[in-house]
């Protein structure tokens, strides 16, 4: 995992779903609380008012620096974060490409399989319909 707050580098799946969903849920509690602090009389609570809405600022800003890395990771450029802009759609097309669709990276590479034999001595072959024709099997 990358620093939270700067645009630089790449972040896979796991990264984007973690730091994304924590400040989510980290902005949106310290909103809540920010406007409920908002209306008491007393002085002190327009410095809680403040602080909250510094925390729910940060918070966002790391979840867009984990998008913009992922968009890097992905193969898009880093500008498509701002289809977050767009209602409804851009967020949901964020959240496919960022949250569900694997690196290309990943997706090029190409799992061999090899087959193995019971018996460690005897080398691995591949039965030949040629082979088990002449023999009469």
């Amino acid at each position: 995992m990358t620093s939270l707050l700067t645009f630089r580098g790449k972040s896979d799946r796991v990264d984007w779903w973690a730091i994304t969903l924590i400040s989510v849920i980290v902005a949106q509690l310290a909103l809540i609380f920010a406007m409920a602090s908002r209306y008491d009389e007393s002085g002190a609570n327009w410095f809680i008012f403040t602080t909250l809405l510094l925390v729910a600022g940060l918070a966002i800003w790391s979840a867009i620096a984990v998008t913009v890395r992922r968009f890097r990771e992905y193969g898009d450029s880093p500008w498509m974060t701002l289809l977050l802009l767009v209602p409804y759609i851009g967020a949901v097309v964020v959240l496919i490409i960022c949250g569900f669709l694997a690196s290309p990276s990943i997706r090029k590479t190409k799992v061999s399989v090899k087959l193995i034999s019971s018996n460690p001595m005897k080398p691995n072959k591949m039965p030949n319909s040629r082979d088990s024709f002449l023999s009469g099997r």
